[in-house]
């Protein structure tokens, strides 16, 4: 768009002007005054206003305005005030996106919005827009004394409204970053205070009170709610833990006034994990106080066994501002966080010094469990941590054997593991697995023990060679094992010798439980976790995962030492037959059939067999050349054709195709090299034919 030389000379002063008063702004309300300052100085408009879009209330709010034409209740729009969009002529303006001009109000058209229309004089509302989406409305109103806006003032205004946007934009950017950092100045403030070496009581008063001067709020606090067993159990009144400002009678208006609600809420929280409502709407409870209704704010903290703790502050509501609730709701979460954390290491202090004044009863048991910590800590075998738990409490409770039975959720079945002292007679270990077996089903466990499916014993070496195998235990003692709050094992311990287990070896097997319950927990998780990590879930073989990171170390074993390793990759035959004729579930059988064949073939702990992907499959032989893959291949796939399928009262032959390439006769620089060697052999074995095994006997790969 062309400018006549006047317009031009007026843009550039206007532009000149803005810079030196908008650079160092970074207050929205001074930026937009200063904005709407110079675009009415500009044309001579004698007043207007700016109003910038809420997406969030979907409404125009009146950021700064100079009697904004508008009017409500016959009184001038304040500063502040959110119209909605779809009243109004600047609500027409946002909502077409397309600029209302008038020359004469009093002559203007009864279709027009207008809140008023006495006093003559010109108005103009225009768009604001960055990038085609608008963001706000720009209102400029001409003195009733002159004439209305000329043509000239359309173009200058309209041609500065993308400037004014994009202030606009800037404002409201600095703005969120403003209100950013100061939260996460007031949020580092408070947690160097929740960190310091003093008394929970004092740190969380002081804690209060800050947050409150933060906020604005006239009260805070940090209230215990002791929540009833479940058992027939009293509820006890709730207990101020720490205050600001917040007093016993407080406390009495908010337990009847929202004591119920708040411990429904907590109750429920004790069963079901605790959603993250960080960010969510924000939850706001009337709050009456005398004559004033104020507004209180309850976000719960941690629970300890039967106590839950609520953050609470009560303020007064922020009138025309909707968001401040939301924004302080959100502030209130994080520091809520950081209060739980407080209270949950002043806990885990108060715990460490019972445990302490325990330990220290009794040095030889403080050292013994010491030493148990750190060597449970050290492994995550389930066995060698089973080893060093057995092996160390025989130093505190004399026991013939010590017997722990877990579920293993891998195997989904009962394991039962015996630490013997001493050899013992088969009588023994009978008499033994009965009695836990038979205790054991007395427990509400998860799952419960099959009746037709008692465990079997797993029966490790005995700690001292001693002479003698006693035929039967004379006393025992045992206690569930609990993970994940549910009863899923027991520790079992017998004696020989008729000298009951007292209440000080009970204590000592409940302390040692709970500190070994939590290694044998990791070592299980652990070992859970690797397993499916690396195992296909359906034929439960290795996967392609697992494959490629066995090959890669075998790999440049064989380039450095010169050694053969030999890859098959191979393909059932018409797989897709099995799944289209017979349904998937033949097709599945079909698979881990073939994989068991597979894993009866190789050599244990030195060959790799993996499902490959679909109906392929890979066995990768160290130290193996390519004559000797190659018979080896041709015995696995005479295995598989002389093992038909039986499903569904029918017998199903199944036939394989193998590919077989070795290092030491293909110049292989990658493992992907030897990958494309054999299948490039499997893809020979299927074009003549299938059931068969075909080499690749090239040194080059170029044809592949």
């Amino acid at each position: 768009m062309k400018y006549s030389a006047n317009i031009t000379t007026k843009l550039i002063a206007f532009h000149e002007r803005l810079a030196a008063r908008t650079a160092d702004m970074v207050d929205l309300e001074k930026l937009l005054k200063a904005v709407l300052g110079e675009v009415t100085t500009l044309v001579g408009a004698s007043s207007g206003s700016i109003m910038v879009h809420d997406p969030a209330l979907n409404r125009l709010r009146l950021y700064v305005s100079a009697r904004h034409p508008g009017r409500i209740g016959g009184r001038s729009l304040p500063s502040g005030t959110a119209l909605p969009v779809d009243e109004g002529i600047a609500g027409k303006v946002f909502r077409e996106n397309a600029p209302v001009i008038v020359t004469d109000r009093t002559k203007a058209g009864e279709s027009l919005p207008w809140k008023r229309r006495r006093g003559g004089g010109g108005f103009m509302s225009l768009p604001l827009c960055i990038q085609r989406r608008v963001i706000g409305v720009l209102n400029l109103n001409g003195s009733p004394d002159r004439e209305g806006f000329t043509d000239e003032d359309v173009r200058l205004v309209t041609s500065l409204t993308g400037s004014v946007a994009a202030l606009v934009e800037k404002g409201r950017l600095l703005e969120e970053v403003r209100r950013a950092h100061d939260e996460t100045q007031r949020l580092y403030d408070l947690a160097v205070l929740l960190s310091r070496d003093e008394a929970v009581e004092t740190l969380l008063g002081e804690a209060l009170r800050k947050i409150s001067g933060d906020l604005e709020a006239g009260r805070a606090a940090v209230i215990r709610f002791s929540l009833p067993s479940g058992h027939g159990g009293e509820e006890q009144p709730p207990e101020i833990v720490a205050a600001w400002k917040f007093g016993a009678e407080h406390l009495k208006r908010l337990s009847s006034a929202v004591g119920t609600s708040l411990r429904t809420e907590l109750s429920l929280s004790k069963r079901a994990r605790r959603a993250d409502q960080l960010g969510g709407p924000p939850v706001s409870l009337p709050f009456r106080d005398g004559k004033q209704v104020l507004e209180l704010f309850c976000l719960p903290l941690v629970t300890i066994e039967s106590d839950s703790f609520v953050l609470c502050a009560i303020r007064e509501p922020r009138r025309g501002d909707p968001e401040a609730a939301r924004r302080h709701y959100r502030f209130l979460s994080l520091a809520a966080r950081q209060i739980a954390t407080a209270l949950e290491r002043a806990e885990m202090i108060e715990q460490l010094r019972i445990d302490k004044s325990v330990l220290l009863e009794n040095a030889l048991t403080n050292e013994i469990f010491l030493s148990i910590s750190t060597e449970l800590a050290s492994t995550l075998d389930p066995h060698l941590v089973l080893r060093k738990a057995f092996d160390h409490f025989n130093k505190l409770v004399p026991y013939t054997t010590f017997t722990i039975m877990l579920f293993d959720e891998i195997e989904q079945a009962y394991h039962i593991i015996v630490q013997p002292s001493r050899r013992l007679a088969p009588a023994y270990l009978r008499q033994l697995r009965e009695e836990v077996v038979s205790t054991f089903r007395e427990y509400p466990a998860e799952p419960s023990i099959d009746a037709g499916r008692a465990p079997m014993l797993d029966v490790f070496h005995p700690q001292n060679p001693t002479p003698g195998a006693p035929a039967k235990f004379r006393q025992s003692m045992q206690m569930p094992v609990v993970l994940n709050g549910k009863i899923t094992g027991m520790v079992h311990l017998s004696r020989v010798e008729d000298v009951t287990f007292g209440r000080s070896d009970f204590n000592k097997l409940s302390q040692f439980t709970a500190i070994f319950v939590t290694s044998i927990k990791n070592a299980l998780i652990h070992k859970r976790t690797e397993k499916l990590a690396f195992t296909d879930p359906l034929t439960g073989l290795y996967n392609h995962r697992y494959f490629q990171e066995t090959l890669l170390p075998e790999f440049i074993r064989s380039r450095r030492y010169d050694k053969p390793l030999s890859l098959m990759i191979i393909d059932i035959d018409h797989f897709k037959k099995f799944n289209d004729t017979w349904g998937h579930l033949t097709g599945d059988k079909v698979l881990i059939h073939v994989g068991q064949v597979f894993e009866r073939s190789v050599r244990s702990k030195i060959d790799t067999v993996a499902r490959y992907g679909g109906e392929e499959f890979a066995i990768l032989l160290p130290e193996t050349p390519l004559k000797g893959a190659h018979l080896f291949a041709e015995r696995v796939r005479a295995a598989v054709e002389a093992s038909p399928v039986k499903a569904d009262g029918k017998t199903l032959p199944v036939t394989i195709s193998i590919g077989v390439a070795c290092t030491l006769v293909t110049n292989c620089t990658k493992t992907s090299d030897l990958i494309a060697a054999a299948d490039s052999a499997l893809y020979a074995a299927k074009d003549a034919g299938r059931n068969q095994v075909k080499t690749f006997e090239s040194e080059h790969l170029e044809h592949v």
